[in-house]
């Protein structure tokens, strides 16, 4: 997945783009800080983010696909322990990206992993949103099986 991501993250979020170190280490840190790089909504240059909308930035997805839905993926093979998009998957796509920030964009290498963050995260989210929380994997889920190159009838 880390592998994958460092292929990803950046034409995905656009960093470095033109800009300076100094502003690509403070745009990271916030992102970091803030969760901001999990959210649909994005916008690094005003550093805002819809927070009604966890664990959708486009990344997520493309990762996803990358990671598991290639011709020889786990998705393809293992379509029931995939389709309803284990709250583990999600936790390790998160770190994967904020791994991707952390070391390769700031230099660091003392790199807190935060994968239990972003698992505890889920859970919550599973627990006091639900609903939410199938209708977001549901929907995630059938974006892919859908999408024309990759149609299979599917049903919930």
């Amino acid at each position: 997945v880390v592998s994958t991501a460092r292929q990803k993250v950046p034409g995905s979020y656009g960093i470095p783009g033109s800009m300076a170190p100094q502003q690509v280490a403070e745009t990271v840190q916030w992102m970091i800080k803030s969760c901001a790089f999990m959210y649909g909504g994005l916008n690094i240059a005003t550093k805002t983010f819809n927070k009604m909308v966890p664990f959708s930035n486009p990344i997520f997805k493309d990762l996803f696909i990358s990671q598991w839905f290639s011709v020889k993926g786990e998705g393809i093979r293992c379509v029931d322990a995939f389709k309803h998009i284990p709250n583990t998957t999600l936790a390790l796509i998160a770190t994967a990206v904020s791994f991707y920030f952390l070391y390769n964009l700031t230099n660091l290498t003392n790199v807190d992993l935060k994968y239990h963050f972003y698992l505890n995260k889920l859970e919550r989210m599973q627990k006091d949103c639900p609903n939410w929380m199938k209708q977001f994997k549901k929907d995630l889920y059938e974006s892919i099986w859908y999408m024309p190159s990759f149609y299979i009838n599917i049903s919930f």
